[in-house]
């Protein structure tokens, strides 16, 4: 099987991932371009649960690379100057379901 000019990219993807220390004071511009469920959930203050309820509804735009979810950082540039992306999770009533 051959992986094109850069395997050493789709290697790191895929198995050697390293998470940056993420927090709700984190600046935006400051996060990698790609979160983990984990990430999203810490920046945004919200329960694991929610995170998956939100990428399961499809209200929130995901990349899959084998079995793993990733999370663009451009879902929370998404209307950013109507409304933060905080606000719009829990108005969607997801995060207020339980």
């Amino acid at each position: 099987m051959r992986l094109g000019r850069n395997p050493g990219r789709l290697e790191a993807l895929s198995t050697g991932y390293k998470a940056m220390k993420v927090s709700r004071r984190t600046k935006l511009e400051d996060l990698p371009d790609l979160l983990t469920p984990e990430e999203f959930r810490v920046y945004l203050g919200i329960g694991r649960t929610t995170v998956y309820e939100l990428i399961r509804s499809g209200e929130m735009r995901v990349k899959r690379f084998g079995r793993r979810v990733w999370i663009p950082k451009d879902v929370l540039r998404q209307d950013e100057h109507s409304a933060s992306s905080h606000n719009r999770i829990f108005h969607s009533g997801i995060a207020n379901s339980r």
